[in-house]
């Protein structure tokens, strides 16, 4: 497990409280959220903002009014500043992999030469892009492209492999690996900040008037 240094001063229980509440629960449920993307190797990456839907930077996964909280608790435990700087800065490369794969793709003469679905949108085509990009072998039934993609998608996923293509998903894969082990040292970090300051306080970890 993570070791975290001692607070470089005393807090109290009502911070302690507050903290657990506002900051350390918010983060461990979104740091959750992103665990369960990368072990897909989902990035949840989205087309339309050319940024993630459900990977986030540290600040956040903690509500605006709050933030304030979380960079109080940044000064008392400098280590856990340090660890979500480190994720913040994987996500920010991994992002940048996003997008120049995603841009690779959409000037790409095998991509474009492809098959569209009968009766499709122009638009269609930047979703199988991000489709590719999140490398999804299946859609949820009540998506428009759910068939389509059944049927033609892993004709689209092995444009992960083609010749002109392949540098874009090695680094995109590269980058994805560093976000994870970022990821699994932050997530690890502050749930052990989360267990010692609810014990050492003499609280539960998590409120439940509050879930």
């Amino acid at each position: 497990m993570a070791r975290i240094s001692k607070p470089k001063r005393k807090r109290s229980r009502e911070q302690v409280r507050i903290w657990l509440a506002t900051v350390l629960s918010p983060l461990l449920s979104a740091l959750d959220v992103e665990l369960q993307f990368v072990e897909r190797r989902n990035w949840s990456f989205r087309c339309d903002s050319q940024d993630f839907e459900y990977l986030l930077p540290t600040a956040m996964m903690v509500a605006a009014p709050n933030r304030a909280n979380a960079e109080q608790m940044f000064r008392y435990y400098p280590s856990l500043g340090t660890k979500a700087a480190s994720h913040d800065r994987a996500l920010a490369g991994l992002r940048d992999a996003c997008r120049s794969a995603y841009d690779k793709l959409m000037h790409s003469a095998r991509f474009l030469e492809f098959p569209g679905p009968d009766n499709g949108r122009p638009e269609d085509r930047k979703y199988f892009a991000e489709y590719v990009i999140n490398d999804l072998r299946d859609l949820l039934s009540h998506y428009s492209l759910a068939d389509f993609w059944k049927a033609h998608g892993g004709e689209y996923l092995q444009l992960r492999s083609e010749p002109s293509l392949a540098p874009s998903f090695v680094l995109l894969e590269k980058r994805g690996d560093s976000f994870r082990r970022e990821l699994v040292a932050l997530s690890r970090i502050v749930k052990e900040l989360q267990e010692r300051s609810a014990d050492e306080a003499g609280l539960a970890p998590v409120d439940p008037s509050l879930v």
